[in-house]
C-alpha cells in the first residue's frame, strides 16, 4: 500500500494546487500515465467510476484520474465491466 499513499500525497499536495491553481496540466497526466499497471473494472462496478477508483485507489474522488490516464471522453459510458484499463501505481 505504500504506493497509493504515495500518489495520494502527490494528488493532494499543496504545493502542487498552488503551481497549477486548482487544475492539474498534461506532463502531470502524462507523468501518472508513465507509471500504471492494466487492470479490468471488476464485475459490478461497469457504468460507476467512483466505485473503480475506491477499488483500485481507495479514493472514491479520484475518478477523475483514472479518467485523464484512461483517456476516457464518453463519461460514465467508458466504464464498461470488464474493461481493461490503466491505474496508476504511485510509485
Amino acid at each position: 500500500m505504500r504506493g497509493i499513499e504515495n500518489y495520494r500525497k502527490s494528488i493532494k499536495n499543496p504545493i502542487l494546487d498552488k503551481q497549477v491553481k486548482g487544475f492539474v496540466n498534461g506532463s502531470y497526466i502524462d507523468s501518472l500515465r508513465s507509471n500504471t499497471y492494466v487492470a479490468k473494472i471488476p464485475v459490478g462496478m461497469g457504468y460507476r467510476p467512483d466505485l473503480v477508483a475506491e477499488y483500485f485507489l481507495h479514493d472514491s474522488n479520484s475518478a477523475w484520474i483514472i479518467t485523464c490516464i484512461n483517456n476516457f471522453t464518453n463519461g460514465i459510458k467508458d466504464y464498461k465491466e470488464g474493461r481493461k484499463i490503466l491505474i496508476p501505481n504511485g510509485d
